[in-house]
């Protein structure tokens, strides 16, 4: 009896250390954050050290899938904007990462007084969900520093080979930097399901189409192989930029996370204007609901906030679907 009550006790104590060692996996990885391009060493190495710091505090809230991260965990690292922002997208995305080092750039922006740090691999946890790396989706952040070092931005980041392309496009820098903010921070404005911000990129007599439906042209039947069958054509399903945000605050309340990810970009551009047709192919991942389809809009670039003019979203299953392009719009101003 007293061997059999030892060895339960034994196995019990086995489980609790267990379960201790893997709730402190992540707490117990120091992440090292290497700048090694960019401004002077010592700015790098600074640079470096808060964002290793910031990234190890991070770690540690991401281990608790209740737990919400506050300002004040992060303010020692960030900027005031930078540190609202941060807590918005964490607390959206709930981002971690297990690498002991990374090893990245200090990039000098053009358009706005500061750094961006880019390639930064995480995983994101959707939902109030256990922490899994084999589930849980790799991705990809950029943090904007200040010229004190402090994080005064964050945003889910665009994939290298869209990176590549919109600054291989042969544009001005400032340009380049300018759509590629854009698209970044259009995407985190859905995964922090930040309305207002995204109201305010789309003019207000933007042309949104939201998909395609079919529709029979009952009096026009066509034989197919000795068949009748009714013959369709496409019909667009156009709303209202104000139709468009209402229906998006339902789908914002009726999803706990949203998850929006672009791929595949193409972009053509005006000549003699600041005005760019851009496809990207999006994957919508939401609590209730996923597609993945064709996104078309048309940004005019002429202000330091670019504004939506069209968008267009097409289900990419739909093979027989003609795609939208800027080239079937005539742009008069």
């Amino acid at each position: 009896m007293q061997i059999s009550r030892s060895k339960n006790l034994f196995i019990f104590f086995l489980l609790l250390i267990s379960f201790s060692i893997s709730n402190l996996t992540l707490a117990a990885i120091k992440t090292q954050v290497i700048i090694t391009n960019g401004a002077t060493e010592a700015f790098r190495n600074k640079v470096g050290k808060n964002l290793s710091a910031c990234i190890n505090k991070l770690n540690v809230i991401a281990e608790n899938p209740t737990k919400e991260l506050k300002t004040c965990d992060v303010a020692e690292f960030c900027t005031f904007n930078g540190r609202e922002k941060l807590v918005k997208l964490f607390n959206q995305a709930r981002f971690y990462t297990y690498k002991k080092k990374i090893e990245t750039s200090l990039i000098r922006l053009k358009t706005i007084s500061g750094y961006e740090v880019r390639n930064i691999d995480i995983r994101v946890k959707l939902g109030n969900t256990e922490i899994d790396p084999d589930e849980d989706e790799l991705e990809n952040i950029v943090f904007i520093v200040d010229n004190e070092g402090k994080i005064e931005d964050v945003r889910s980041a665009m994939r290298r080979d869209a990176y590549d392309y919109i600054f291989n496009y042969g544009l001005e820098i400032e340009n380049q930097e300018r759509i590629l903010k854009f698209l970044e921070d259009y995407r985190t404005y859905y995964i922090n399901k930040e309305i207002e911000k995204i109201e305010k990129v789309f003019d207000d007599s933007a042309r949104i189409i939201v998909g395609l439906r079919l529709k029979s042209v009952d009096d026009n039947l066509v034989k197919i192989k000795g068949k009748k069958k009714h013959k369709y054509y496409f019909e667009y399903i156009e709303k209202t930029k104000q139709e468009y945000i209402e229906k998006l605050k339902e789908v914002m309340k009726l999803n706990s996370f949203i998850k929006v990810s672009f791929d595949d970009i193409t972009m053509k551009k005006i000549k003699g204007k600041e005005i760019y047709g851009i496809t990207l192919l999006q994957s919508w991942h939401a609590e209730k609901y996923s597609d993945i389809g064709y996104l078309f809009i048309i940004i005019h670039c002429d202000n330091p906030q670019p504004i939506i003019f069209f968008r267009a979203f097409q289900d990419s299953l739909r093979i027989d679907e003609p795609m939208i392009d800027i080239e079937d719009f005539e742009i008069i101003n």
